[in-house]
């Protein structure tokens, strides 16, 4: 008779498994900051700020007003607070960031309204790259508000004329 998959692990692995846990959880606790703090210092512009970026998003409308002042756009939204209404607005969100070419991958309304950690991180992120790292115009800009050294400077020096395809 075969011993149940548990008798034949290694402990090894089991603490290996366990500290894999703990870094992906102290990771996305991490990115959860960082991404509130971003969004958080273009919210300031609209007078609205978010303590949880998860819950938060939720309704949609942090999420609008975040593309809003992103985009220097007016965007429709629902006033009510049922399901329906938010998952309105976050749809709203999301077709205008396809109108405006980014690309989301598995990232539906539904996710953000109920509260999707990785989904909602993704899509934050994704909203990122496109508005901090993409210049208006289509051309790649370096980040280097974040991060100046003499090599960034030169490459972006060199690829201040370049365009994304």
């Amino acid at each position: 008779m075969a011993g149940r998959a548990s008798d034949c692990e290694d402990p090894n692995l089991q603490k290996y498994e366990s500290s894999l846990y703990k870094f992906k959880d102290e990771r996305d606790a991490i990115q959860k900051k960082t991404f509130t703090k971003w969004v958080n210092k273009h919210l300031i512009k609209a007078n609205k700020r978010v303590d949880d970026l998860f819950v938060d998003l939720q309704d949609g409308h942090s999420l609008l007003s975040l593309l809003e002042v992103l985009s220097g756009e007016t965007l429709p939204r629902e006033k009510g607070r049922m399901r329906f209404h938010m998952l309105q607005n976050v749809q709203t969100a999301l077709t205008f960031l396809r109108y405006r070419k980014v690309k989301l991958v598995n990232i539906r309304a539904e996710d953000i309204v109920d509260g999707n950690p990785k989904l909602t991180l993704g899509l934050i992120w994704t909203i990122i790259l496109h508005f901090q790292v993409f210049a208006p115009d289509g051309a790649w800009v370096l980040v280097t508000t974040v991060v100046r050294s003499p090599s960034l400077e030169s490459s972006r020096q060199c690829t201040v004329n370049y365009r994304s395809e």
